[in-house]
């Protein structure tokens, strides 16, 4: 292993909900490709217990519309991201 990145995104803090992201690359030193995990995780502020995504919703929100707008939200933020020099971060 040449290097690890690690990072953590909170995307959401409101209504005693945290929802935090995790995001991992280890790059090597031979001819193999980096490897990428990310991982979600929600937390109840009140009493410190994990929430399944399943429950962060209510029983009436319109999830797929909730999703598929944060998809697209991500997207936007990748492209820009990756398409231009002063939003990139450049390793040593």
């Amino acid at each position: 292993i040449e290097k690890v990145y690690i990072e953590c995104f909170v995307h959401a803090n409101f209504s005693n909900v945290l929802s935090i992201r995790l995001h991992r690359e280890i790059f090597f030193n031979d001819d193999r490709q980096p490897e990428y995990c990310s991982k979600g995780l929600n937390y109840n502020l009140a009493t410190g217990e994990k929430i399944p995504f399943e429950k962060v919703f209510t029983a009436d929100a319109n999830i797929k519309s909730i999703v598929s707008q944060s998809a697209y939200e991500s997207f936007a933020y990748e492209y820009v991201y990756n398409n231009e020099e002063y939003f990139c971060t450049y390793y040593i």
